[in-house]
């Protein structure tokens, strides 16, 4: 069976669907294909703005990069609360979007806490170093279709433009943060036989630990899992894991 075109995901279609709307066909179609070849350069991200240098290929009588620049407003406190108590209700979404994928109902979710997952054309700010004609640009055109790319590889992008970046939306609900790879290994013994000898004596092993303050993030993603006919076995762990953490501790003292 011969291989079709790939799926478009829908956050593409609706932002191409918006930008043919209102782009001339040639910038339309300039600033796609710009995007798609990687001509956006220092890409950047940060609340309320995204920035980037593109190098079109139709720039041919004046070829230095263009600075691009799309500002956007971020989220006040009560959407971000909103939002937030939201996703603690449907934690499989989060879970979704940490393994890269960003769900349709995610812009239903946003949108009845009062915002818009998709940035709308009319909320956006569009400048370009070349001719400042906004939206009508084929440099800004690569610019957003850079920022939709990126969203579709990491969806918390666009929680990143309104003002939370990934670290901070995961710790408000209530994910551990990234874990500390400790120090670097030894490197192999020149003789795999050397791999088995013990160099200094055995005393005993360093056990880090902390006090036991909320779910771990693993229990959490256990309790979604639904393995256990008989109850959630996330919370059925949990008092495992505070006797665990609280024996330790007093081990230490």
């Amino acid at each position: 069976m011969p291989k079709g075109k790939p799926k478009r995901s829908w956050l593409m279609t609706r932002w191409s669907e918006m930008f043919q709307e209102a782009t001339p066909v040639g910038a339309f179609t300039t600033g796609r294909a710009d995007a798609r070849a990687d001509r956006v350069r220092r890409f950047k991200v940060g609340p309320g703005l995204v920035v980037g240098v593109v190098a079109s290929k139709q720039d041919y009588s004046t070829p230095q990069p263009r600075r691009v620049t799309l500002e956007l407003p971020t989220y006040d406190e009560v959407t971000w609360e909103r939002i937030i108590a939201m996703l603690h209700n449907d934690m499989t979404l989060v879970l979704r979007m940490i393994g890269g994928e960003l769900p349709a109902e995610m812009d239903v979710l946003v949108t009845a806490a009062g915002g818009d997952l998709l940035p709308r054309l009319i909320d956006m700010a569009l400048s370009c170093s070349y001719d400042g004609q906004g939206i009508r640009c084929k440099h800004t055109v690569a610019l957003a279709f850079t920022l939709a790319l990126a969203a579709e590889q990491d969806p918390f992008v666009l929680f990143a433009l309104r003002g939370q970046s990934k670290a901070q939306l995961l710790a408000a609900l209530g994910f551990d943060s990234e874990p500390d790879p400790g120090p670097p290994l030894n490197p192999l013994p020149a003789d795999y036989r050397d791999f088995w000898r013990m160099d200094e004596p055995f005393v005993a092993l360093e056990t880090l630990t902390a006090p036991f303050e909320r779910k771990p993030a693993t229990l959490m993603q256990l309790s979604l899992a639904q393995l256990t006919p008989s109850g959630d076995l996330g919370d059925q762990l949990l008092p495992l894991y505070q006797r665990v953490s609280e024996y330790t501790l007093r081990s230490r003292r």
